[in-house]
Parts: C-alpha cells; sequence; structure tokens
C-alpha cells in the first residue's frame, strides 16, 4: 500500500495533462515570463536556457510546481 501511495503523490495534474504537449512560440508571453495552457498561466523556462523563437514550436517536458520546462522542437 506504501508503494501505491508513492506513486499517486507525483501524478499531478500538469504530469497527466500538460506534460508531452506542443506549445508554439507565438503563444509564449516573453515579457511577462509566462505561458497559458488550457487556460492557466504557468512561469515558463527552457531547457536550452536560449531565448523563445516564436517561429518554433515547443514541448513541455517537465512541470515543477507552476514552472513548465520547454524544450523546442527542432
Amino acid at each position: 500500500m506504501h508503494l501505491l501511495q508513492e506513486s499517486t503523490k507525483q501524478e499531478t495534474f500538469e504530469n497527466r495533462q500538460i506534460v508531452g504537449q506542443t506549445i508554439k512560440g507565438s503563444e509564449i508571453l516573453t515579457e511577462s515570463g509566462l505561458v497559458s495552457v488550457h487556460g492557466i498561466y504557468y512561469r515558463y523556462i527552457l531547457n536550452n536556457g536560449q531565448a523563445v523563437d516564436v517561429q518554433d514550436d515547443y514541448t513541455i517536458i517537465e512541470a515543477n510546481g507552476n514552472i513548465l520546462t520547454l524544450e523546442p522542437l527542432k
């Protein structure tokens, strides 16, 4: 039973519904440092440390609290 409790603790809404989705660079609000996913605003970081390119698409690879890690699709 303890293992089952531990595995369900890490299953957040973000991990179930948001991680793995693709978003357009044009949807990322670089001025505010936010991105809207399903109507919820999250802070974001890019895993490559570069600036957002509005022409690129990004995959959400991790969610940690209210911060999403994005990876460019290239």
